[in-house]
């Protein structure tokens, strides 16, 4: 049974870097050999599976508005997903659904120990299996039951098998370069600061949080690995309040390996400039009234945040349509679409999680292994030419035409390919206008930046080429069928990596025909602005 489990306990003690890879790592090794060889229980027998994932990081947060420190920590955590199965790779407890049984545990009993002391991991990794494996031993017998009150077999009836794996060995170590706190804080006081020259903006946020990981994975076919990992994000929002009480906001997102080469590579003064001039404009756009529907040009992030819509539907339906352990139902998977037209013929979906970079931009998402030991292949295409190829496949599986591919973590690295180019996005807005003036349209429309589908920045362009910002639009019900409708691309690719480390490689801008938006109905702010001007403005 697979459990994701949050331990968080401050260290008391500091030990050497490899001290805490040695007491971590050989607690785990014992622990899973003992577990494995003296579990067992009269009614379920013993558990055929285990595996020990554990992430040892430390969080450094700094965050700071107009120049002021508002927060200033760092902590250290253990993250331990333990899995436990009973029965065997055909059927088990993680064959069915099973919310009738109770858990043995809480996160409160499953404490592991963030100093290096070897007895007390042990102890918490016994802790931890001993209640797992009771649970999926009751869950089992469960699902044994309810098979023989159906008198069924369990070839019989549609059932996940759990996918045996071949062991994996990886090591993968960094070169970490040490950064104190202070000096963090001192540059991120310093961006802040570039927002004292913008009075008007009536909220500004900067804010640091740089990962320094370790991550262990074990598992009882032999899988051994440990990993190395730096991440350090840098988010940056401001946002301007009208007379109304309404917000016109701006947000951009870094992230890097090392945050000196964060600082190094960035000018935040000019970043700071234009996020704020792009809000000081938003608040003067009219509002946006008409209901749209022809073409849209998406621009640089709003290309990845249409397709990253779309990906939850390449993974296995669940076995029943009430079965919501993927969070949507059994209709919104592409399954039963393998093989068919389902997108615009010139896209191409390509999975790639080993790759680490592209055209000299780094790619965060790359991974070697995913949450459940598996090794992923170098490319899973998932899109060939509009038609679906494959799906996102997890240890988890019905044993039909898929197998586990390492995907169960997240995407990783997907490469999204438009075959119909053109150079770049003035030719694309070039084609744009031709479909206007083609559909006797007034305008066409440009999304410069997606937040969510009732939060984005929108420009109507008009025949003659003039642009405007317009506010409070609204994307209707953008899926799949939509991107049956790409028209062109344009051939300069970026890379984006998101915060929650999914990597895009994607063409610049898209356009997308039939397109609809409407006016988003955004509720009277109840709160107002402030009576008297920013004392800011004194200083400037």
């Amino acid at each position: 049974m697979k459990y994701f489990i949050l331990i968080v306990l401050t260290s008391i003690t500091v030990s050497s870097y490899s001290q805490q890879v040695d007491s971590l790592k050989l607690a785990m090794q014992d622990e899973l050999a003992r577990s494995i060889k003296e579990l067992d229980h009269k009614e379920y027998g013993a558990p055929f599976y285990i595996a020990y994932d554990v992430n040892d990081y430390t969080n450094t947060i700094v965050s700071a508005s107009f120049g002021g420190l508002i927060n200033s920590n760092q902590f250290k955590q253990r993250n331990i997903n333990a899995r436990v199965l009973v029965g065997d790779y055909e059927f088990n407890d993680e064959s069915f659904s099973a919310d009738n049984v109770e858990p043995h545990y809480s996160a409160d009993d499953m404490l592991l120990p963030v100093d290096n002391d070897y007895h007390g991991i042990r102890r918490s990794l016994w802790s931890v299996t001993d209640k797992i494996f009771k649970t999926a031993g009751e869950v089992f017998v469960a699902h044994k039951q309810d098979l023989k009150d159906k008198k069924k077999k369990i070839s019989e009836v549609p059932h996940l098998k759990f996918g045996k794996q071949e062991a994996v060995k990886i090591t993968t170590k960094s070169d970490r370069i040490t950064i104190e706190k202070s000096e963090l804080e001192s540059q991120i006081l310093s961006i802040s600061r570039e927002f004292l020259k913008y009075p008007e903006i009536s909220v500004s946020s900067v804010v640091l949080n740089l990962y320094e990981g370790k991550n262990y994975f074990i598992n009882t076919e032999g899988t051994d690995v440990y990993e190395e990992q730096t991440i350090v994000t840098l988010v940056m929002s401001c946002a301007y309040q009208n007379e109304e009480g309404e917000y016109f906001y701006d947000q951009k997102k870094y992230l890097s390996k090392s945050p000196k080469q964060l600082f190094t590579d960035t000018d935040f003064s000019s970043e700071v400039k234009e996020m704020s001039e792009l809000v000081l404009t938003l608040k003067d756009a009219p509002v946006f009234e008409d209901s749209y529907e022809g073409p849209v040009i998406f621009m640089e992030s709003a290309v990845p945040a249409l397709f990253s819509s779309i990906i939850p539907q390449f993974v296995p339906k669940p076995l029943e349509e009430e079965d919501n352990f993927y969070g949507y139902s059994a209709s919104t998977s592409l399954e039963r679409k393998i093989g068919k037209q389902e997108f615009s013929k010139s896209l191409s979906l390509t999975l790639k999680p080993s790759l680490t970079e592209y055209k000299d931009m780094q790619l965060l998402g790359s991974y070697s292994i995913d949450n459940e030991g598996v090794k992923p292949d170098d490319e899973i295409v998932l899109v060939k030419k509009g038609v679906v190829n494959d799906l996102m496949v997890s240890r988890n599986y019905t044993g039909k035409e898929f197998q586990p591919n390492g995907t169960s973590s997240s995407q990783g690295v997907l490469h999204i390919e438009i075959d119909n180019t053109v150079e770049g996005t003035d030719d694309l807005q070039q084609l744009m206008l031709k479909k206007i003036n083609d559909e006797d349209l007034t305008y066409g429309l440009i999304i410069t930046k997606f937040f969510n589908d009732q939060f984005f920045h929108v420009k109507k362009v008009l025949p003659n080429g003039e642009t405007e910002y317009y506010r409070n639009a609204r994307l209707m019900d953008f899926d799949k069928k939509s991107l049956r409708k790409i028209v062109a691309a344009s051939q300069e690719e970026t890379v984006t990596n998101e915060t929650n480390l999914n990597s895009y490689i994607a063409p610049k801008a898209v356009l997308i025909d039939d397109v609809e938006i409407e006016p988003a109905r955004i509720p009277k702010p109840k709160k107002k602005p402030a009576l008297v001007e920013s004392p800011l403005h004194s200083i400037n």
